[in-house]
């Protein structure tokens, strides 16, 4: 008698399942709720059809400031500008120049966002200088610095020719001193063949 009651006790307390065996019909619910939001381990493995973003051909209303000089403005890393704009923190649009899609960002977004952040916009505007700017003074230094290169390469050049030159000029002196000397000697003994002689006959000076 006591049995049967406990039995039933026990049959009760054992959760419901699915027509399947496998889960409580309460979680089968769940998971079914989950698959139709699609976050479920089946519509995972799904392949998503992504929204395609829309591309304007043109800046539109206040949407006026690339999303690099809007990072160099910010003075954030590109994956902090990255989370900032997918956050919604600064609102933003892509727009087509050519064959190059850029991000533009929104001036009054970005300016309220420096706002509420604490920073000093007038400053921030005062030493910010654009992207654009810093890469064509970028370019500017290295066309002079390889115009430097070129200019002392050939002035390296040119040093060398003259030492070149001067070392010849030095040769040729001293081949011309030694000939002179030599011809000199020469003159001399024949206007002054007793010198001549007295050369041929003295004794050497160790001897002496």
């Amino acid at each position: 008698m006591n049995d049967e009651p406990e039995q039933n006790q026990s049959e009760s307390s054992e959760p419901m399942v699915n027509p399947t065996g496998d889960l409580p019909s309460g979680i089968a619910r769940l998971r079914a709720e989950w698959e139709k939001l699609g976050l479920g381990k089946q519509s995972a493995g799904k392949p998503r059809v992504g929204i395609e973003p829309i591309i304007f051909p043109e800046p539109v209303g206040d949407y006026k400031v690339p999303v690099e000089e809007a990072r160099a403005k910010l003075g954030l890393s590109e994956e902090a500008m990255t989370r900032l704009l997918d956050g919604g923190g600064v609102d933003s649009i892509l727009v087509r120049f050519g064959d190059e899609v850029v991000r533009m960002v929104s001036e009054s977004a970005l300016e309220r966002f420096m706002e509420d952040s604490g920073m000093d916009t007038s400053r921030s505007d005062s030493v910010f200088v654009p992207v654009s700017e810093i890469a064509a003074a970028l370019e500017s230094i290295r066309a002079e610095m390889a115009e430097l290169r070129d200019i002392q390469s050939r002035q390296l050049q040119q040093f060398k020719d003259i030492l070149l030159l001067e070392l010849r000029n030095l040769k040729e002196q001293d081949r011309d001193l030694t000939s002179f000397v030599y011809d000199l000697t020469m003159a001399l003994e024949e206007l002054f063949p007793k010198l001549k002689r007295r050369k041929r006959s003295s004794p050497p000076e160790e001897n002496q």
